[in-house]
């Protein structure tokens, strides 16, 4: 296991721009892997202490969420993806830019917040943009940047996997 760990954080190496930002995709992967598990392994509480809290986001409606989508990886509905391509941090605010290892417009972006206890990742995961999320001026423009990284990310994911005629 401590393998691929290495080797993944040796792959994702190139993709983030500092020592600093490298450990901290590191810990989100870490975060991700615990909470696609826990998904995996049926445990809602242990999904839901891995996702975002928000003053005024009922924990009622985190736990109804998140067991929709245990029901869903148990059902094999949720393609469970583990493959990120690239991580990007900036103040707290974090993506990592996901995949099934398959098809490369099947990549998503998992949105991550960094909060008392580590890194969290948001209750809609592919989607920061929420009014329940209660974020502060400085972590929605962290995240508006971070989706545009997405969008740069993702061109670049589908130009280097078109097949190249000549």
């Amino acid at each position: 296991m401590k393998f691929l760990t290495t080797l993944l954080l040796c792959a994702l190496f190139p993709l983030v721009s500092n020592a600093d930002e490298t450990a901290e995709a590191k810990n989100m992967i870490d975060a991700l892997k615990k909470y696609r598990k826990a998904l995996v392994e049926g445990r809602t509480d242990a999904a839901v202490s891995l996702t975002a809290s928000f003053p005024g986001l009922p924990i009622e409606a985190v736990k109804g969420e998140t067991q929709g989508l245990v029901d869903a990886a148990s059902s094999g509905k949720l393609k469970l993806w583990l493959f990120p391509t690239s991580a990007k941090v900036i103040d707290g605010c974090g993506v990592l830019i996901i995949g099934d290892g398959e098809e490369p417009d099947a990549d998503d972006p998992a949105y991550m917040i960094k909060q008392a206890d580590g890194w969290k990742v948001l209750l809609e995961l592919t989607n920061w943009n929420k009014p329940y999320f209660k974020l502060s001026e400085e972590q929605q423009k962290a995240f508006n940047q971070l989706q545009t990284h997405v969008a740069e990310q993702k061109k670049v994911l589908r130009a280097s996997s078109d097949p190249k005629v000549e």
